[in-house]
C-alpha cells in the first residue's frame, strides 16, 4: 500500500493513480494477485526512489522506512521460466535460484548475504580497505628489508588481513550472485574479474613457496586500487570510454605495424652494423704481444677516443683516425685487414670492434627488434635526432635525413593524429549515449532537465555574482552608524577599486624587481615601498570590513583571501622575518585578472570557459592520478633497487642490482648514497610516481627505457612501450578530445549568454536614447546601440572612443568625397593621368595561355622573389666573398633589390599611398613588401654593414614571405592563422598572467639556488665535510703584479695556495697551521664561513665604456680592436700554451686580452682577518679592492657601502647575528663586505660552499641552463618547460636546492617541489597548451566550413564526389574485348586476374618481407646469409614469373597500371643485380640493397584487400592536396627562419659532441646554422621539440659567460668576413667559428626572440594546422561511399560482361542497375526494372520502362548508343545518381543544377575529368565497321521513354475514339434490332487500360512502395 501520511507529494498522488490504472489493466490480463502485487510494489518503489532523488518528499526518513530490505517480486518464477527477481533496499536484481548449487534464493542465509553485499555501507567498507591497501603499498619502503619496520607489518600482518577480507568479500558475493553460470552472476561482470584475479593471485602467494616461485603475482596487488572505479558510476563511464577506444584503434594499430615493418626492414637492410663503426688509431690491426714483449699474441686495433661514429658523412677527420668495423660489416672497405691473415689470434682487450656507446647495444639496426625500437622512439619524437646524427655519420647524410624525416612525418605527424581522431570519434559517441541516457534520467528524476554543465555554470555565476559588486548600496548596512555609511560609499566607487588595482599592480612590479645577486640599495627602496603597499592594503581591508561587516567580508572568497594575505604580511612584519607565505602576495594578481575580465567580455568568456572545463575534467583527473598510481606500483614491483649503474648517465654497467644503496657509501646520509642511481628510478614511490608522469609527458622517457632494458633485459622494453601507447596515444588523446569538446560546449553556451545580455543592453540603451531624444549622437549606420551596449564593459575608454570616432568620421568624409584628394595618387596623379595609366597597365598586363590568363608582372616578381630567396639561402657570412658564385649571388641580390624598388614605385604611383580604395598601405602584404624594400635601400646606401645596419639587414630574410600574397591558396592558410590570433590572444593573456604568477612564486624561492661547485671527477670537501664555520687557510703572494700572475696563465683559479690538505680517511683538514713562506708569504683565512671572498675578474669591454675606476692595464688590458689580434683556433692551438715567439704583435695583444678575461683570481675582498684576537690587514695589499680599484672611493660611496652591508641578507648574517654585532668576526666580515662593495664591478663575493669551492681551485657554475634569477629568466624557464622540454631537469634542480651559495643536496626538498612541478606541468603543458591546440583546430574547421560552397546541398555534394570518383578511374578493366583475344591469352588472363593468383602473390610478398626482416648482424649461424640469399632468389623467380605471365596476358595493357610499372622495374632491377653479382662477380651490394628495399613497397598493394587500412591511407591521400598549402607555409617559414638563423648564428661558437666543459649541450657539429641545409634540419628538429631550448641557451651565451667558464669567443664586431676573410681563414675561424652572438644595445636578446617566436609560430600554430588538416582528411576519408559504389559496380558489371566489352544491351543494363542498388543497400531492395530473362530484347525492356510514371523516368540519365548498348560509365552514373537521390526523387532538380552552382575552378576540373572519361569510352568502343575511336551518336533513355509514352498516349487516344464509334454503331444496330440492352461494354470500360496486378507493379529505386502507373490519357 501507499503511504497514508497526511501530507502527500504530487508523486505520491501520481503513484496511486498509476497503481490503480495498472491494477485495472493487470486484472484483465491475469488473475494472479501476487504477480499484480509485485508489479504495484515495483512501480511504487521506483516512484519513491525517484521522489527521494528529486528531494520532493518532505520526510526522507519515512520514505526510507517504506522500503523493505528484501522482497522476492516473482515467487512463481519457476512457472513462467524467468529468473528470480528480488528487490533489495529498493533496487531490483535478477538472481540465480541456487548459487553454487547450494544456497537457494528463499533461504534465510542467502537472503542475509544479499542484504549485506548490497548495502552502501558494505561498499564503503570495501573502499576503505582498498584505500588502506593503497596507502600501505605507497608507504612500503623498497630500500629497507622486507621484515623490518613498516615493511614487516605490511607483509606479515596488513597484507594477510586484507587478503582475508577481500577473499571473504569474494565468497560473500559469489554466494549472493552465483559464480558464472547464470545471468547476473559474479563473473559475468567484467569489473569483478579484476577482483577475482587479485584475490586468486593473493591466495596463491600465500601457498608454501609462493612468495618465491610466484613472486610475479605480487604485481596484481597493484591492481587493487582499480577496484575503486567500480563504486563511482562516472568513473566507470570514463573507463568504458577508454576501453571502448581500444578496438577502434585496431586499424590504426595495423597501419602502425605496416609502417613499422616497412621502415624496420629498410633500416635492417641498409643500415645494419653501422653502430659498430669506430675511429681507430691505425688503418689495420697490428699483431702484438699480450704481455708486452713475449708470450701470446693478439691483434691490436684500439679506438682513438673519437666519440662519433664513422663510415658515412664522417670519416674521423677531426681526430686524424681511421674508420673500422667488424669483419662481417656490409662495407668491405671498413672491414679489418689482417696482415698475413688472422691466424686465429684473438683480439687484444679493448681492440675488438664493437659498439662504443652503451645505449647502442639497445638501439640499432642489427635486427628487426632493434629497428622497431628505433622507429617507435622516433614516433614519440624523443631522442630521435641523436639516432639520426649517428646514422648520418656512420652511413649516409642524405639517405638518413630522408629516412628519419619520413619516419617522423608518417608515424608521429600522421599516425598518432589519426589515432587522436579515432579516439575523439569514440569519445563523441560515448558522450552522445550518455547525453541521451542523461536526458532520459533527468526527465525521470524531475531535475528539470538540468545537465551537469548547467549546474556548473550556475555555480560559476554565483561565484561571479559574489565578486561583481563587493558593496551594494541598495542593501541594508550591517551596522547603522556614520563610519559604516562613509566606508560603504567609498568602497562602492570605481575610483576606490581602481586605486587599489593600481597599488596591486605596483606591488607586483616591485616583486618583479627581485633578482640574484641582490642589489642591497634597490632592496632598501623596495622594502619602503612594501611597507607603503602594506599600509594601503590594511586601509583597504579596514574600509571593506567596515562597509561589509566581518561576516560578509569573510564569506566572500575574494575579500577573505586578500584579508588573509594582509594579516600574514602584518604578522611577518611584527615578527621581523619573511616566511614561506610571502609568495602568497603573488596571488593578488587574480584580482587584476578578475577586473580585466569585467572590462573585457570575450576575456571573461574565456576565463569562465577555462574554469568550467577544468571542473568538468575532474573525473578524468582522478582517473589519471589512479592510473599513475597503478603504473607506479607495477614498475616498483619490477624495477625497485634495480637501476644501479657504474655511470648513471650512460647505463654502461649494472652495479649491485637489488642492493639498497650505491657501493662504498656506508655511513653517509641517504642524500649522498645515490650517485650510481639515475634520477629517474623506481626505488621509492615518490620517485617512481614522478618517473611515470615523466614517461606520460614523453620527456626523456627513452632514457628510462634504456635503464630498464639494461638492468632487466630486452623484453622489459615492452613495459615502457605500453606506457607510451596507453599513456600518450590513448589516455592523453582522450584528455585532449574531452578538453576540446567541453571547451567548445562551454564557450558556445557562454557566448550565447553574452549575446543575450548584449541584446538586452542594446535595447535598454536604445530606450534610454529615445527618452532623452539624443538623436544627434545616433550614427546613420545604426551602430550606436552596439556601442552603448558595450559601454558597461568599457567604462574607462569613453574619451578614446570619441577621439577614434572623430578620426573615423574625418577619414570617411575624405574617402567618400568625389573630388580631391580622393582618387588622386600622391595628391597629384588622377586616375586618368598618363603616368598612372601606364603604371596600371604594367601591373595588370596579362598573357592568355589556353583558357587561363596570367599576369606577367606579378609572375615576373614572383620569379624574382623565388630566385632571390634561393640566393639568400645559398649566401652565408662564412662564404668567401671573392668566390665567383658568391660574387654572382651578392650582385644578383643588388639587382633584385633594384627590381623590387621599381615594383614598389610602380605600385605607389598606380595605387597611391593612403587615399583610395586600393591604396598601397591598405594592404598588409604591401606593408611587408615596403619594409623589405626599405631595408634593401638602406643596405645599398650604407657604406658599412656593422652595428645596427647589420641587424637591419636581417630583415631581408622576410623576402620569401612575399610569395604568400601572390598565391591565393597560401593566403587562405595565412588567413586561417590570422583568424586564430584574436582567439589565441585572450588565451595568451591568461597564460601570461598565470605564467607571471608562477614566475613570481618560483622567483621568491629559487633565485640563485641553481648553482653548484663544478667538481667533476675530483673529490673536495665542502661544508658538509668541513662544517659551516670552517674556512680554508691560504697563502698569498706579497705583491700582485704582472710577474706574479705567472701561475695564473693556465686558465685555472689562482694565485694563492692552500695550507694543508683534506684527509678523507679521517674526515679532517690537516696541516692548516703551517706557515706561509717563499713566494707566498702572506697567510689569510676568512674569520667565518659567511665572510665573503672575492672572485676578481676583468670586464671584456674594459677601456671602451669609460668605467671608473679602471684597473691597471697590466692586469686588465684593453679589448681587441681588429681581426688581426684574434688568437688562432686551428687544431693544436691553445691560448694558454701557445708559443709567443711565432706570434705577431697583434696576436700577442689578443692572447694577453683573452688570458686576462678568462683568468679567475680568488682574492680577499679587503684583506682583513683575525690574527691572535685582533683584526689584521696584512693581506690588503693583494686584496681585490686594492688591486682592481686602487683609487680610494668617495665618502658617499663609503657611506652607501656601510649601510648596504648592514642590510645585506646573505653576507655576515651569522657573523653579525643578534648579540654578535659587536664581535671582531662581525667587524672583519663587514669590512670585507664594504671593500667588495667599493669595487663591485670587478670583485664578485662568494661565501659558504661557493667560497670553499673557489678556494680549492674549482668553479661555481650553474647546474642547468635554466634559472629563476630574475623575473624574465623565470618566465622564460616556465615557458620552456611548458613545451615539456627540460622540465625534468628543472624539477630535479628544484628538489635539490638548498640555500644561496650552498652546494645542492640530492632530493633535499623532494616532496614539495615535485608536486608543485607536476601541478604546473599539468596546468601549462596539458591544459593551456592543449587549449591552444583546440582553438587552432576549431578555427580551422570553422574556416573550412565557411569556405565551402554553401550553394550546394548535401545531395549535390555527394553527386560531385561520386562523379569525381568515377571519372578519376584511369581504366575500368585491364583488358577489354576478351572475345577477340586468342584462347591461350584468355585462359592466362583468367589465371592472373583471379583472386587466388592475387592472394598467392600477396602471400609471397608478405613472406618475402618476413625473410627480409630476418636479416641479423652479425650472422647467428654461418649459413644464415646463404639461406636468406636462396630465399631472395626464390622470391625473385616468383615475381619474375608473375611479371612474365601478366605481360603475356595483358600485352601492352600491362603498363597501364602503375603498380605493374613498379613491379616491372623491381623485377628488372633485381634480375640485373643478380646477373651482375653472380655471373660477372661484380660487387654491387649497396645497389642491390636499395633495389631490394623497393620490393617492400609491394606491401602497399595489401591496401586493396584491407578496407580498414585503406580508409586510413585514403585519409592521408585526401589530406595531401590540402596539406600541401600548409606545408608550403611551413616550408616558407622554415626557409625564413633558416635564412635568419644563418645570418645571425652561422658564425656562433659551437662545441663538439661531448664538450668537457659543459659549455654546449646541443649547439654542436650536428645542430647548428653553419649553412642553409644544416639550419633547415636543425629547425625541423626543433619543430618536433627536440632540445630547442638548449640550443637557445647555447646561442645566448655572452662573452662574460665564456670567460667565466675559462673559455673565450670572438667579438661579433671583429668577425668581418667580407673585408677580412683571409685573415679569419688563416686563423681557422672560418672552418671553426667561435663568434659571440650579435647583441642588441649590449643585450644578447636575439636568440630568445628567435627561438620563442619560432616555437610559438611553428610548433604551436603551423604544426597544429597540420594536425587539423590530417584530422579533416580522416573525417573525409573514413567513409568513402563513392569509391565503394564504383568498386561494387565494377564487380557486378563483370558478371554481366564477362568478355569485358564495357557495354551491355539495355535489358541487361537495367538488371545490372537494379542488382547494384540491391547490394549497395545491403538488403532486399524492390526492383525498378523487372525484366523477365537476361535475353530480353531492348524493345521489350524499353516497353517495360515505359510503364513507369514519367516523374520517375525523369531520374534516368542512361545514355544509349546507336547500337542499343549502354556503356559502363553511363550505367554506373545512373547507379550513383539513384544512390545520391536516396528515397527523395525530388532532388533530381538539384543534380541538374550542380554544374551551375559549382565554383568555376571546381566545375572546370570536373569537366576535364568528364572529357577524359568520354575520350576513353570512344577509344574502348568499336563502330559497326570495326573502326576504333569513332564517336557515335547517343540517345538518352529518358528521351526514348518519353517518345514511347507519347506514342502510347496518341495511340490510346485514337483507340478510345475508335471504341466510342464502335459502341455507338453497335448501339444503333441493337436498337434497330430490338436488342439494345444486351451486354454492350461501357465506353469507360473500353477506354480504360487494364491495370497490372499488385505484384507486377514496378517499384522505385531504394523505395519500398509500388509505383503508380501514369493515368491513361483522357479522351478529347
Amino acid at each position: 500500500g501507499l503511504s497514508k501520511d497526511s501530507w502527500r507529494s504530487p508523486l505520491d498522488a501520481f503513484a496511486e493513480l498509476a497503481a490503480a490504472a495498472l491494477r485495472e489493466k493487470t486484472s484483465a490480463l491475469s488473475a494472479d494477485s501476487s504477480n499484480q502485487h509485485s508489479v504495484m510494489l515495483t512501480l511504487y518503489i521506483w516512484i519513491t526512489e525517484k521522489s527521494k532523488a528529486a528531494k520532493v518528499h518532505p520526510d526522507d526518513s519515512k520514505s526510507e522506512e517504506a522500503v523493505q530490505p528484501f522482497i522476492l517480486l516473482n515467487p512463481n518464477y519457476a512457472e513462467s521460466g524467468d529468473m528470480p527477481r528480488v528487490c533489495i533496499w529498493g533496487k531490483q536484481h535478477d538472481v540465480c535460484e541456487k548459487s553454487l548449487y547450494l544456497f537457494h534464493i528463499k533461504g534465510k542465509f542467502r537472503e542475509r548475504v544479499l542484504r549485506l553485499v548490497t548495502q552502501p555501507s558494505f561498499d564503503h567498507f570495501i573502499l576503505f580497505l582498498i584505500l588502506l591497501n593503497s596507502i600501505g603499498l605507497m608507504v612500503y619502503d623498497h630500500r629497507a628489508p622486507d621484515n623490518s619496520g613498516f615493511n614487516g607489518f605490511q607483509n606479515n600482518i596488513l597484507d594477510l588481513v586484507l587478503t582475508i577480507l577481500f577473499t571473504l568479500e569474494f565468497i560473500l558475493k559469489v554466494i549472493a550472485w552465483g559464480l558464472i553460470m547464470d545471468r547476473g552472476s559474479y563473473l559475468r561482470d567484467v569489473w569483478n574479474w579484476l577482483d577475482f584475479v587479485v584475490v586468486i593471485s593473493a591466495l596463491l602467494s600465500l601457498l608454501p613457496g609462493g612468495s618465491d616461485g610466484l613472486s610475479f603475482l605480487r604485481v596484481f596487488r597493484a591492481l587493487r586500487p582499480l577496484r575503486s572505479l567500480n563504486a563511482v558510476p562516472q568513473m566507470k563511464v570514463l573507463v568504458n570510454t577508454v576501453i571502448g577506444s581500444v578496438p577502434r584503434l585496431g586499424n590504426v594499430t595495423a597501419v602502425g605495424a605496416f609502417l613499422f615493418m616497412v621502415f624496420g626492414v629498410i633500416g635492417v637492410t641498409l643500415m645494419n652494423g653501422i653502430f659498430d663503426h669506430q675511429c681507430k688509431t691505425t688503418p689495420a690491426p697490428v699483431l702484438t704481444f699480450i704481455n708486452g714483449t713475449a708470450g701470446p699474441q693478439c691483434w691490436s686495433w684500439p679506438h682513438n677516443g673519437d666519440e662519433r661514429l664513422c663510415g658515412g658523412s664522417y670519416n674521423c677527420e677531426d681526430t686524424k683516425g681511421y674508420c673500422g668495423a667488424k669483419e662481417e660489416d656490409p662495407s668491405p672497405e671498413l672491414r679489418p685487414v689482417f696482415p698475413g691473415g688472422k691466424r686465429d689470434f684473438p683480439w687484444c682487450e679493448g681492440s675488438e670492434p664493437g659498439k662504443q656507446n652503451p645505449e647502442d647495444n639497445l638501439i640499432h639496426f642489427d635486427h628487426i627488434g632493434g629497428a622497431f625500437l628505433i622507429v617507435f622512439q622516433c614516433m614519440t619524437l624523443e631522442g630521435w635526432t641523436d639516432i639520426m646524427y649517428k646514422v648520418q655519420d656512420a652511413y649516409d647524410f642524405w639517405i638518413s635525413t630522408i629516412y628519419f624525416t619520413l619516419v617522423i612525418t608518417l608515424t608521429s605527424f600522421f599516425l598518432l593524429n589519426v589515432a587522436l581522431a579515432v579516439v575523439d570519434e569514440a569519445r563523441a559517441e560515448f558522450d552522445e549515449e550518455e547525453d541521451a541516457n542523461g536526458e532520459d534520467g533527468r526527465e525521470d528524476d524531475g531535475t528539470g532537465g538540468k545537465t551537469l554543465l548547467d549546474k556548473e555554470m550556475a555555480l560559476l555565476d554565483d561565484l561571479d555574482d559574489d565578486d561583481q559588486d563587493v558593496v551594494d548600496l541598495d542593501e541594508e548596512p550591517w551596522l547603522d552608524c556614520g563610519l559604516v555609511h562613509i566606508c560603504r560609499r567609498i568602497a562602492s566607487t570605481d575610483l576606490f577599486m581602481n586605486v587599489i588595482m593600481l597599488f596591486i599592480i605596483a606591488n607586483v612590479i616591485t616583486m618583479m624587481t627581485e633578482k640574484f645577486p641582490v642589489d642591497v640599495g634597490e632592496q632598501s627602496t623596495i622594502k619602503i615601498l612594501e611597507m607603503i603597499f602594506l599600509g594601503v592594503f590594511c586601509i583597504e581591508m579596514s574600509i571593506l570590513v567596515s562597509a561589509l561587516g566581518p561576516k560578509k567580508y569573510c564569506s566572500n572568497p575574494v575579500t577573505a583571501f586578500d584579508g588573509a594575505i594582509v594579516l600574514v604580511a602584518v604578522f611577518q612584519e611584527i615578527v621581523g622575518a619573511s616566511g614561506p607565505f610571502t609568495a602568497l602576495r603573488t596571488f593578488r594578481l587574480f584580482r587584476v585578472l578578475n577586473k580585466l575580465a569585467n572590462r573585457w567580455p570575450s576575456f571573461k568568456v574565456l576565463l569562465k570557459a577555462m574554469v568550467l572545463t577544468a571542473i568538468s575534467l575532474n573525473y578524468w583527473l582522478i582517473l589519471f592520478v589512479l592510473v599513475l598510481f597503478i603504473f607506479t606500483l607495477m614498475c616498483l614491483t619490477f624495477f625497485a633497487t634495480q637501476f644501479h649503474f657504474n655511470d648513471p648517465d650512460t647505463f654502461d654497467q649494472v652495479l649491485n642490482a637489488g642492493e639498497f644503496w650505491c657501493p662504498g657509501t656506508e655511513g653517509l646520509a641517504d642524500n649522498y648514497r645515490q650517485d650510481c642511481i639515475p634520477r629517474a628510478n623506481f626505488d621509492t614511490f615518490l620517485q617512481g610516481f614522478v618517473t611515470i608522469f615523466q614517461i606520460m609527458t614523453g620527456e626523456n622517457w627513452n632514457t628510462v627505457m634504456y635503464a630498464g632494458m639494461r638492468s632487466k633485459g630486452w623484453p622489459f622494453a615492452l613495459i615502457f612501450a605500453f606506457l607510451i601507447l596507453f599513456g600518450q596515444t590513448l589516455f592523453l588523446s582522450i584528455f585532449l578530445s574531452m578538453l576540446m569538446s567541453k571547451f567548445d560546449k562551454v564557450s558556445d553556451n557562454l557566448n550565447e549568454k553574452l549575446a543575450r545580455e548584449r541584446e538586452k543592453e542594446k535595447e535598454k540603451a536604445k530606450a534610454k536614447l529615445k527618452t532623452v531624444n539624443s538623436k544627434d549622437e545616433l550614427d546613420s549606420d545604426d551602430d550606436s546601440g552596439t556601442e552603448q551596449a558595450e559601454a558597461p564593459y568599457s567604462k574607462n575608454v569613453g574619451p578614446l572612443r570619441k577621439l577614434y570616432k572623430k578620426g573615423a568620421r574625418f577619414y570617411k568624409s575624405i574617402t567618400e568625397r568625389d573630388g580631391w584628394p580622393n582618387g588622386y595618387a600622391w595628391f597629384v596623379l588622377h586616375t586618368t593621368n598618363p603616368i598612372r595609366v601606364c603604371c596600371n597597365w604594367i601591373l595588370n598586363v596579362e598573357l592568355k595561355i589556353g583558357d587561363d590568363r596570367i599576369k606577367l608582372f606579378d609572375n615576373f616578381i614572383l620569379l624574382c622573389i623565388l630566385v632571390s630567396s634561393v640566393g639568400m639561402a645559398y649566401d652565408s657570412p662564412m662564404r668567401d666573398p671573392k668566390e665567383g658564385l658568391t660574387v654572382a649571388v651578392r650582385q644578383a641580390d643588388q639587382v633584385f633589390s633594384i627590381i623590387f624598388i621599381i615594383e614598389m614605385g610602380l605600385k605607389l604611383l598606380a595605387l597611391g599611398l593612403i587615399w583610395g580604395k586600393d591604396a598601397y598601405l591598405k594592404s598588409g602584404w604591401n606593408c611587408l613588401d615596403s619594409v623589405v624594400v626599405v631595408v634593401s635601400i638602406v643596405n645599398m646606401a650604407s657604406a658599412t654593414s656593422s652595428g645596427f645596419l647589420k641587424t637591419l639587414r636581417i630583415l631581408r630574410a622576410f623576402r620569401p614571405l612575399r610569395v604568400i600574397s601572390r598565391n591565393e591558396n597560401l593566403k587562405v592558410v595565412v588567413q586561417t592563422i590570422f583568424a586564430s590570433l584574436p582567439h589565441l590572444l585572450t588565451l595568451v593573456i591568461v597564460a601570461l598572467i598565470f605564467l607571471l604568477i608562477f614566475a613570481l612564486l618560483f622567483l621568491q624561492y629559487m633565485n640563485g639556488k641553481f648553482l653548484a661547485c663544478d667538481i667533476g671527477d675530483d673529490t673536495i670537501p665542502l661544508m658538509r665535510e668541513l662544517g659551516e664555520t670552517f674556512t680554508l687557510p691560504m697563502c698569498l703572494p706579497a705583491v700582485l703584479n704582472a710577474a706574479g700572475l705567472g701561475s695564473c696563465q693556465t686558465g685555472n683559479v689562482c694565485p694563492g695556495e692552500l695550507r694543508g690538505k683534506w684527509e678523507g680517511s679521517n674526515s679532517s683538514w690537516v696541516g692548516g697551521n703551517s706557515s706561509c713562506t717563499g713566494e707566498l708569504p702572506i697567510a689569510f683565512q676568512r674569520p667565518t664561513g659567511d665572510t665573503p671572498i672575492c672572485v676578481a675578474r676583468c670586464w671584456s669591454d674594459h677601456g671602451l665604456t669609460g668605467r671608473l675606476p679602471e684597473p691597471p692595464e697590466w692586469l686588465c688590458p684593453k679589448a681587441m680592436t681588429k681581426p688581426e689580434q684574434l688568437p688562432s683556433v686551428c687544431p693544436g692551438s691553445n691560448v694558454w700554451t701557445v708559443d709567443r715567439k711565432n706570434l705577431t704583435a697583434d696576436e700577442v695583444v689578443g692572447i694577453d686580452f683573452v688570458q686576462a678575461m678568462s683568468r679567475l683570481m680568488v682574492l680577499p675582498c679587503g684583506g682583513t682577518q683575525l690574527v691572535d684576537g685582533r683584526i689584521d690587514t696584512n693581506a690588503s695589499v693583494v686584496s681585490c679592492a686594492n688591486v682592481f680599484c686602487p683609487e680610494p672611493a668617495s665618502e658617499e660611496v663609503q657611506k652607501s657601502c656601510e649601510a648596504n652591508c648592514k642590510d645585506e641578507p646573505a653576507f655576515c648574517s651569522n657573523a653579525c647575528d643578534g648579540l654578535k654585532r659587536a664581535s671582531l668576526e662581525c667587524q672583519s666580515c663587514r669590512k670585507e663586505c664594504e671593500a667588495m662593495c667599493r669595487c663591485r664591478d670587478y670583485c664578485e663575493p662568494m661565501i659558504k660552499d661557493a667560497a670553499l669551492c673557489l678556494e680549492q681551485g674549482k668553479r661555481w657554475m650553474p647546474t642547468i641552463s635554466q634559472s629563476f634569477d630574475n623575473i624574465w629568466l623565470a618566465m622564460l624557464t616556465l615557458f620552456e618547460i611548458s613545451t615539456t622540454e627540460g622540465w625534468v631537469d628543472v624539477m630535479y634542480a628544484a628538489t635539490d636546492k638548498t640555500d644561496h651559495y650552498v652546494q645542492p643536496k640530492r632530493e633535499n626538498e623532494a616532496v614539495a617541489w615535485t608536486l608543485v612541478m607536476i601541478f604546473y606541468m599539468f596546468f601549462s603543458a596539458m591544459f593551456i597548451i592543449n587549449l591552444s591546440v583546440g582553438v587552432i583546430v576549431d578555427q580551422f574547421m570553422m574556416m573550412k566550413t565557411s569556405n565551402q560552397t554553401v550553394m550546394l546541398t548535401e545531395t549535390q555534394k555527394a553527386w560531385v564526389n561520386s562523379m569525381t570518383s568515377l571519372y578519376s578511374r584511369s581504366y575500368i578493366v585491364n583488358l577489354t574485348n576478351l572475345h577477340e583475344k586468342p584462347t591461350h591469352q584468355r585462359r592466362l588472363y583468367s589465371v592472373v586476374n583471379s583472386s587466388k593468383f592475387d592472394n598467392a602473390i600477396m602471400a609471397a610478398i608478405v613472406v618475402n618481407t618476413l625473410f627480409m626482416a630476418l636479416k641479423i648482424y652479425p650472422n647467428p649461424y654461418p649459413a644464415w646469409d646463404d639461406v636468406l640469399q636462396a630465399a631472395n632468389y626464390v622470391f625473385a623467380g616468383i615475381f619474375t614469373c608473375e611479371c612474365i605471365l601478366k605481360l603475356i596476358a595483358l600485352r601492352g595493357n600491362y603498363f597501364r597500371d602503375r603498380w605493374n610499372l613498379f613491379d616491372f622495374s623491381c623485377v628488372v632491377a633485381t634480375g640485373i643485380g643478380i646477373i651482375v653479382s653472380e655471373i660477372f662477380k661484380i660487387n654491387i651490394s649497396s645497389v642491390t640493397s636499395v633495389i631490394r628495399i623497393f620490393r617492400i613497397a609491394r606491401l602497399f598493394k595489401l591496401l586493396r584487400f584491407l578496407k580498414g587500412l585503406n580508409k586510413i591511407f585514403m585519409a592521408l591521400l585526401l589530406s595531401l592536396p590540402k596539406l600541401l598549402n600548409v606545408l608550403l607555409i611551413l616550408l616558407l617559414l622554415l626557409t625564413l627562419y633558416a635564412i635568419l638563423g644563418v645570418s645571425i648564428f652561422s658564425t656562433a661558437k659551437r662545441g663538439g659532441i661531448l664538450d668537457p666543459d659543459g659549455n654546449f649541450k646541443d649547439l654542436d657539429v650536428h645542430g647548428n646554422f653553419k649553412d642553409f641545409i644544416w639550419a633547415f634540419i636543425t629547425l625541423f628538429r626543433c619543430s618536433t621539440g627536440e632540445a630547442w631550448n638548449e640550443i637557445m641557451h647555447d646561442l645566448a651565451k655572452t662573452e662574460t659567460d665564456f670567460y667565466k667558464a675559462g673559455d673565450w669567443c670572438t667579438p661579433d664586431a671583429l668577425f668581418d668576413s667580407e673585408d677580412k676573410f683571409e685573415v679569419l681563414k688563416s686563423k681557422c675561424l672560418i672552418s671553426n667559428p667561435n663568434v659571440c652572438v650579435q647583441t642588441l644595445m649590449g643585450v644578447n636578446i636575439l636568440p630568445y626572440i628567435f627561438w620563442c617566436s619560432y616555437t610559438l609560430l611553428i610548433t604551436f600554430i603551423v604544426m597544429n594546422l597540420v594536425i587539423a588538416v590530417i584530422l579533416e582528411g580522416y573525417e573525409d576519408g573514413k567513409d568513402s561511399p563513392a569509391s565503394e559504389v564504383v568498386d561494387i559496380c565494377i564487380r557486378l558489371w563483370l558478371r554481366y560482361d564477362p568478355e569485358h566489352r564495357l557495354s551491355l544491351p539495355l535489358g541487361k543494363t537495367l538488371r545490372f542497375i537494379n542488382e547494384a542498388l540491391k547490394e549497395i543497400e545491403q538488403g532486399e531492395s524492390s526492383e525498378l526494372f523487372k525484366t523477365g530473362s537476361s535475353d530480353q530484347s531492348d524493345a521489350d525492356a524499353l516497353a517495360q520502362v515505359a510503364q513507369i510514371p514519367m516523374r520517375y523516368v525523369a531520374a534516368l540519365d542512361v545514355q544509349v548508343e546507336e547500337n542499343g548498348r549502354v556503356h559502363f560509365v553511363s550505367a554506373c552514373k545512373q547507379v550513383m545518381r539513384f544512390v545520391c537521390m536516396g528515397d527523395d526523387l525530388s532532388t533530381m532538380e538539384d543534380l541538374a543544377d550542380v554544374q551551375s552552382k559549382l565554383d568555376k575552378k571546381e566545375a572546370a576540373k570536373l569537366q576535364r575529368l568528364a572529357d577524359k572519361a568520354d575520350s576513353r569510352i570512344i577509344k574502348s568502343t568499336k563502330s559497326p565497321e570495326g573502326a576504333e575511336g569513332v564517336r557515335r551518336p547517343r540517345t538518352s533513355l529518358k528521351d526514348e521513354v518519353a517518345a514511347v509514352k507519347l506514342q502510347t498516349a496518341v495511340k490510346m487516344s485514337f483507340l478510345a475514339k475508335k471504341a466510342k464509334r464502335d459502341v455507338a454503331n453497335r448501339k444503333a444496330s441493337q436498337v434497330a434490332d430490338g436488342d439494345a440492352d444486351q451486354g454492350a461494354p461501357s465506353s469507360s470500360a473500353l477506354s480504360k487500360p487494364a491495370e497490372p496486378d499488385e505484384e507486377s507493379r514496378p517499384e522505385g529505386p531504394l523505395l519500398r512502395d509500388p509505383l503508380d502507373q501514369d493515368p491513361a490519357p483522357s479522351s478529347p
